[in-house]
C-alpha cells in the first residue's frame, strides 16, 4: 500500500486546501477507522518498506506513519477504509464519490482465486469477504465467525448468519466447503494455485448443516484459521454455473461494494446494502495509472481523489497541489543476503557474520538515503508478521568492534570473495551496490 490522495468533502464537493501535521496513526491493515467521517481534506498517502533483511546483514528500513488523530483512517488499507470495516461499530453516511488511482489492477480481473497479491488482496476485498481477517492482535472473524480444533487433523468452523451474495443468495457453510474442495481438485490445484499456496495443508472440508463445516488437513496444524484469511469466498453456484474464467467478469461476492463495471482499466462499484458490511461510498472508482507521474498528474488537477504507491520524494509536489503525503508501513523486505557461507567459506564463522552488521551504519543510511523517515530493524520479519519480537534490537554501528571480530575470525581476506549485488527499490526507485574492496572504514 502506498499512496492516498483525497479531494471530496463530506458533501462530495471538492474541499479547501490545507496542510495537516504528522502524529502516530494506527496501522493494521485489517482494521478499519472508529468511526469513518469523509474529512474536508485532501490527502496523498505513501509507503516505505518495512524493511527487514533474511539474511546476515540486517541492512533494513522500518515503519513509516503519518496522519492526524482525526484522520487515522487515512492510513488503513484501501480496503478497510472503504470497505468500512468499523471497529468501534459506529458509521456515517458517505460520500458521493470516491476516485482512486492505483498502479495495478489484478493479474485475474475479478476473480479472486487467480491473484495472490497484496495489491490484488485488497481490491478483492470491496467485492468478496475472507473466511478470517489477520490482524496485529491475531486472527479475527471474517466470514467465519468461530472456529474449534476437534481432532489432531480436524477444524470445525461456524460462518456468518447475516452475510448475503451480491444477487441476493444468503451465504452457506457449502460455499466455503464446496470452495476448499474445488481447490484440491486437479482444476483447482493448477488455476486456484494463488489461492492453494498457503492453504496446502487443507485437503478437504465437508458440510455439517448450513452454518457449520469440517475443515481436514494432512498433519496436525493450529495455523488454520489464519491461513483461512487468504480464501475469499465465491458465491459457489455462480462458480459452478460459469466456470473459473467466467467468474472473472462477474463477481458475486458477500463483500461490502458490487460490481458495475470490473475491467483492467476500471473498478466501479456501488454498496451492497443488503450485506453484512455495507459501503458507506456512493460510488467508488478505480483507474489504473501504472506511473507514479501520471497518478500525481491526476491528483494534481483533482482527477482523482486518493492514489497508491507514490515515493516520499514526491511530498514537495504533493504538498504543492494541497495534499497531503501519509507514509505507512508495509510487510516488505529489502535484503542483503549473501550466500557463501558454507563451510570452509569467511561467512561461515558467526563473527565474521556479526562484523558484516556492526560495520553498517544503518542510522546513517536511513537520514541520507531515506530522509530519515523510518527506522532501522533487527531481525527479518516485519512488524506486521506473526512471530515478530520486538526485543530484537539492530546492531549498533560498532566498526571497532567489527575489526575486533575479524581478527578474532583471522579473515583478512573476507573480501576477495566474488563480489554480490544488491538490489533494492525502497521508494520506487531501484538502487545497486557492488563491493569489489573491504569497506574503507574496516581498512
Amino acid at each position: 500500500m502506498a499512496c492516498l490522495l483525497r479531494r471530496h468533502a463530506a458533501n462530495g464537493a471538492h474541499a479547501p486546501k490545507s496542510r495537516l501535521t504528522d502524529t502516530e496513526p494506527r496501522t493494521d491493515r485489517a482494521e478499519g477507522p472508529d468511526i469513518w467521517t469523509p474529512p474536508r481534506r485532501k490527502f496523498a498517502k505513501a509507503a516505505m518498506p518495512d524493511a527487514r533483511p533474511s539474511c546476515m546483514i540486517f541492512v533494513s528500513i522500518g515503519c513509516l506513519r503519518g496522519g492526524r488523530d482525526d484522520e487515522k483512517f487515512i492510513v488503513q488499507s484501501a480496503g478497510a477504509v472503504c470497505c468500512g470495516i468499523d471497529a468501534g461499530g459506529g458509521g456515517s453516511a458517505g460520500a458521493a464519490e470516491l476516485i482512486f488511482g492505483s498502479a495495478s489492477m489484478p493479474r485475474s480481473l475479478a476473480n479472486p482465486l487467480g491473484d495472490g497479491s497484496h495489491s490484488g488482496r485488497w481490491k478483492f476485498q470491496l467485492a468478496f469477504d475472507p473466511v478470517t481477517y489477520g490482524t496485529s492482535t491475531g486472527t479475527q472473524p471474517g466470514l467465519g465467525v468461530a472456529w474449534k480444533n476437534t481432532s489432531p487433523t480436524t477444524w470445525e468452523l461456524k460462518v456468518r448468519k447475516d452475510a448475503v451474495f451480491h444477487d441476493g443468495k444468503p451465504l452457506h457453510s457449502s460455499d466455503i466447503a464446496d470452495l476448499i474442495n474445488w481447490l484440491n481438485t486437479k482444476e483447482g490445484k493448477a488455476k486456484g494455485i494463488n489461492t492453494l499456496r498457503n492453504m496446502s495443508n487443507i485437503i478437504a472440508a465437508r458440510v455439517i448443516d448450513d452454518e457449520t463445516f469440517e475443515a481436514t488437513t494432512k498433519t496436525p496444524d493450529p495455523m488454520v484459521p489464519p491461513l483461512l484469511g487468504g480464501l475469499y469466498v465465491v458465491n459457489m453456484k455462480v462458480f459452478n454455473d460459469l466456470g473459473y474464467d467466467g467468474i472473472a467478469n462477474n463477481p458475486v461476492g458477500t463483500g461490502p461494494y458490487k460490481s458495475i463495471k470490473w475491467t483492467n482499466d476500471i473498478i466501479e462499484v456501488e454498496p451492497h446494502k443488503a450485506g453484512w458490511r455495507p459501503g458507506k461510498i456512493d460510488k467508488l472508482t478505480m483507474r489504473a495509472l501504472p506511473e507514479v507521474a501520471a497518478r500525481l498528474s491526476a491528483f494534481e488537477p483533482n482527477q482523482i481523489d486518493l492514489a497508491f504507491e507514490v515515493s516520499p520524494e514526491a511530498r514537495p509536489r504533493v504538498e504543492a497541489a494541497g495534499g497531503k503525503l501519509v507514509i505507512s508501513s508495509t510487510p516488505q523486505n529489502i535484503n542483503l543476503m549473501f550466500f557463501q557461507n558454507r563451510p570452509g567459506t569467511p561467512l561461515h564463522d558467526v563473527r565474521v557474520r556479526q562484523a558484516l552488521n556492526y560495520v553498517v551504519d544503518k542510522e546513517a543510511f536511513v537520514e541520507t538515503i531515506l530522509g530519515g523517515l523510518t527506522v532501522p530493524a533487527g531481525q527479518p520479519a516485519a512488524r506486521s508478521v506473526n512471530g515478530y519480537n520486538p526485543a530484537i534490537k539492530p546492531y549498533p554501528y560498532d566498526p571497532d568492534k567489527a575489526r575486533q571480530l575479524l581478527a578474532e575470525a583471522g579473515s583478512a581476506t573476507v573480501w576477495n570473495s566474488k563480489p554480490k549485488r544488491w538490489s533494492m527499490s525502497p521508494s520506487g526507485a531501484r538502487s545497486t551496490v557492488r563491493w569489489r574492496s573491504m569497506p574503507p572504514r574496516l581498512g
